[in-house]
């Protein structure tokens, strides 16, 4: 199974500030006397986290008693909103995302100068709602391209804008229908640059991919966004809402043999991302050995004995070879980052082999050396028998125990732990989960050594979005914790 993880996958910055403010207002003593006005995060997870911590989930203003706490989300809230929390004696914690704003502004101008308003997006996404409060009329919302070549727009001056996580191509298209409606147009593209590069990419991704998830909510806008665009470029598209849902998707579809690509929403926390790649990974392992049981139980009654007692016999080498040659495939890319790693991947395979060979040439000549002393023991045996009975003298003699010695260890030598070769050969490649262990950390990053002559790093950023993850007693103790590979750097490439 092939897994590429779409570089531009979960928490957008504008989320991801929401989601930190909230959770930091968590930790306060006083917790439930915050609330946040609508979901923080179209994620159930993240929301059902922070309401167990303690805050509170108000859909409306009327819900939340005066003098609170308020967290706006990221999708901001109309001034008419912020007028009566204000009148209410709340303290506002403002998180609206810094794109949405931009556009909140531009809505504000078209009020200012008489100008009429449109506005592309889903006219129930909170989002859209806040922007119509901030025009203070009725502006045009179009959904689609068909619904932008059915509306009549009155003559007049028109400013053109778009929700944030609006569709960019059904945006482009929209505008050029638009366009040879009015004389007098403005069009601005507000759509969030992270949510463009984030569609383009899942574009590409899915273009390449036998089978792709998108992992996010179906509340989440920009998520079936995403969705749609994977849905135009793969035939086989999955929107993963819950990790626990990978076990049934193996049981429906064949994903060991695929390429899968994987993306994410801005609503989705890296440790979701995590956890589905971690039990794809176990499903993976749990199919392969089902397959191999399955080609054994396949096989004539003779053979089935015959294999059975080859693997009794040469177990050691049997694990070895399969170890020696996953080693090899894994760290195969067709990125030249990875050729490096791909040379001494080859190279430590060969010495391991070459290894193995010269321990069993000096197990053999090991076998023929004993026998031979076996002889000369017994002659020795006879010699000193003859001497005691002449002399009483018992002492053994010098080469007996010089040949002892070498036979000890050429033993020595011959024991060679195949194992431990298998240790040194580089397994790392992108996509892979592997175990490290929790090194140092610094102002930005937390460094990880995986074991494999490699130290990675992982942004300091990814451990806030989860707070019960102790990351001092974590350095401290050199706790182990598993890590997706994202990407490989040789270090003499720099």
């Amino acid at each position: 199974m092939q897994i590429e993880l779409a570089k531009h996958a979960g928490f957008c910055p504008g989320v991801r500030l929401a989601v930190e403010a909230a959770y930091r207002a968590a930790e306060e003593k006083n917790a439930e006397a915050t609330w946040m006005l609508g979901e923080i995060v179209h994620n159930q997870l993240v929301v059902a986290e922070l309401t167990d911590k303690g805050l509170q989930l108000a859909n409306d203003v009327t819900e939340i008693p005066a003098g609170s706490k308020v967290i706006i989300r990221a999708h901001g809230v109309s001034l008419s909103v912020i007028s009566e929390l204000e009148e209410m004696g709340c303290e506002i914690i403002d998180q609206t995302c810094p794109f949405v704003v931009n556009v909140q502004s531009l809505a504000a101008r078209a009020k200012r100068e008489n100008k009429g308003l449109i506005i592309t997006g889903n006219p129930v996404h909170p989002e859209v709602k806040g922007l119509v409060g901030h025009y203070g009329s009725d502006p045009i919302i179009i959904n689609s391209v068909e619904e932008a070549e059915e509306v009549i727009i009155p003559d007049g001056e028109w400013i053109l804008v778009s929700q944030t996580t609006f569709s960019a191509k059904q945006f482009s298209l929209i505008s050029k229908i638009i366009i040879k409606k009015i004389a007098k147009l403005e069009i601005f593209d507000t759509i969030c640059v992270t949510a463009a590069k984030r569609q383009e990419e899942a574009s590409d991704l899915a273009a390449r991919s036998d089978l792709v998830l998108v992992l996010g909510s179906s509340t989440s806008s920009n998520t079936m966004k995403l969705m749609d665009v994977c849905a135009s470029q793969c035939s086989k598209v999955y929107l993963i809402e819950n990790p626990e849902q990978i076990s049934m998707l193996f049981t429906r579809d064949d994903l060991v043999h695929q390429k899968i690509g994987i993306t994410a929403g801005a609503s989705t926390p890296q440790g979701m991302i995590r956890e589905v790649i971690h039990k794809m990974r176990e499903q993976e392992g749990l199919v392969a050995q089902e397959e191999k049981e399955t080609a054994l139980t396949h096989q004539p009654p003779e053979e089935q004995e015959s294999k059975s007692a080859e693997s009794e016999e040469i177990k050691s080498e049997e694990t070895a070879v399969p170890l020696a040659k996953a080693a090899g495939e894994d760290v195969v890319e067709v990125t030249e980052e990875s050729e490096a790693v791909k040379d001494e991947t080859e190279e430590t395979v060969e010495k391991a082999e070459d290894a193995v060979e010269e321990a069993e040439v000096q197990a053999e000549t090991t076998d023929e050396e004993s026998e031979s002393k076996a002889e000369v023991t017994e002659d020795s045996q006879d010699t000193a028998e003859k001497a005691t009975t002449e002399t009483g003298d018992t002492e053994e003699p010098a080469e007996i125990a010089a040949e002892a010695e070498a036979e000890k260890e050429s033993q020595e030598n011959a024991d060679v732990s195949f194992s431990d070769l298998i240790d040194s050969i580089p397994t790392l490649k992108r996509g892979s989960i592997v175990t490290g262990v929790v090194v140092r950390k610094d102002d930005s990053y937390v460094y990880v050594d995986v074991k494999d002559k490699s130290e990675g790093r992982i942004p300091l950023k990814e451990f806030e979005s989860d707070p019960e993850y102790d990351l001092e007693s974590a350095v401290e103790n050199h706790a182990e914790m598993e890590v997706y590979v994202r990407s490989i750097r040789n270090t003499d490439m720099g």
